[in-house]
């Protein structure tokens, strides 16, 4: 397989390199430059994190204290051994030696400096390095002022202002050669062949390509809503099998995971070696007690919330035995929260429809954490008409 680019977004304590990797990441985006966000820290959140107002964002960020558990530190290395597109990569701001095994899986880095951090900032340096990744761009990071371009070759140099969270970042000279040599890294003849590949391969058909759907059905947007869910779904045939790529909220995986039921799901995750995967494999269990997932149970009076959590912030894929899933009350609806991959929560869409006869579920709404709006649960199936698709139901107090 030919050798991807990961780019690492390096850089000093609080000097920006988060708003940076989620300013570049969005405008990849909107440009069809086929990427994806590697996130490798614990308390690394969405992209609801760089928008929302920081008051909700301290009400639902959930940050780790302490040293990384090594089992992250391994899941990472993997993510980036086996990644099926080019990366950005946001690591943290103090980096150790340990963290050499994760910069040597990148190849290229952009490091960002404080001038109060020169120590940290050679630290950094030192490492790249070492690790012998080629430097796209080392940039001066301040709050005030202007950006400027001091040097184009063959560093990128200068200083880049105003990574801020929840303020967009303003277009300027750093900004767009930034945007404009990761443009030219990452969508080359090789990876849009690669691309073609995957698609081809995938285990079934139809394959719903999210990205041109949403094209397709509303040309001007940058993002899925909600409101457009059962457009979608009328354009596909229920309870056949489904292959999805791309991009999408949470909501809209377990959607289509439950339109194909009891029919064969595949999803495709950059991250895993054989790209293409089912849901894991998941079963009731009177004790769910698992090393690597935590399962509470809270319950309303016309539902129950089964909040999930990652006690080591990662999950493998490959488990020597199904991961365990609670039963629920008869006769209500279920909101299913927590940091999940989609492989886990589009199990759980499915184990729960297999099970009908035991549960007489109403509905099903996934929480998604929306940029700006806080966590609000989806609709991604009913049976009920007072509670259809796409509705934000119910209203959880962050």
């Amino acid at each position: 397989m030919v050798s991807l680019p990961a780019v690492l977004i390096a850089g000093t304590p609080h000097s920006g390199k988060s708003v940076l990797a989620y300013c570049l990441c969005q405008v990849l985006c909107e440009r069809k430059i086929p990427h994806y966000l590697l996130r490798a820290c614990p308390d690394g959140e969405g992209n609801w994190f760089y928008s929302a107002d920081p008051e909700r964002v301290g009400s639902i960020r959930q940050k780790l204290e302490g040293p990384w558990p090594e089992s992250f530190r391994d899941r990472i290395q993997a993510d980036l051994h086996h990644r099926r597109f080019p990366l950005l990569v946001d690591i943290g701001g103090r980096p150790c030696e340990s963290d050499q095994v994760l910069l040597k899986e990148c190849t290229h880095a952009i490091l960002l400096r404080r001038a109060d951090q020169p120590v940290e900032a050679q630290q950094w340096l030192d490492f790249i390095n070492t690790c012998q990744l080629e430097l796209l761009a080392d940039l001066s990071s301040t709050l005030k002022g202007e950006s400027s371009l001091s040097s184009r070759e063959p560093v990128l140099q200068g200083t880049i202002s105003g990574l801020e969270r929840q303020r967009p970042v303003s277009p300027g000279p750093v900004l767009d050669e930034l945007i404009a040599r990761l443009s030219s890294l990452f969508k080359t003849d090789d990876v849009q062949r690669i691309e073609g590949e995957y698609r081809n391969n995938a285990p079934v058909k139809p394959i719903v390509d999210l990205d041109k759907e949403l094209s397709r059905l509303h040309p001007e947007a940058k993002r899925w809503e909600p409101d457009l869910l059962s457009q979608l779904l009328r354009s596909l045939s229920p309870g056949t099998p489904l292959a999805v790529y791309g991009r999408a909220p949470n909501w809209l995986y377990a959607a289509l995971a439950a339109f194909a039921y009891p029919a064969d799901f595949y999803l495709f995750d950059t991250k895993l070696p054989m790209a293409w995967v089912r849901p894991v494999e998941v079963d009731l269990a009177e004790d769910c007690t698992h090393p690597d997932l935590s399962v509470k149970m809270e319950e309303y009076d016309d539902f129950v919330i089964l909040c999930f959590s990652l006690p080591n912030k990662r999950l493998e894929y490959w488990q020597p035995q199904p991961l365990p899933l609670p039963s629920i009350p008869r006769g209500k609806g279920l909101v299913i929260d927590g940091p999940l991959p989609f492989w886990l929560l589009t199990a759980i869409i499915r184990f729960y429809l297999r099970h009908m006869h035991l549960f007489d579920l109403l509905w099903m709404a996934p929480v998604y954490v929306a940029s700006g709006e806080g966590k609000k649960p989806i609709v991604a199936w009913s049976r009920v008409p007072e509670h259809p698709l796409g509705e934000a139901y119910p209203n959880l107090a962050d």
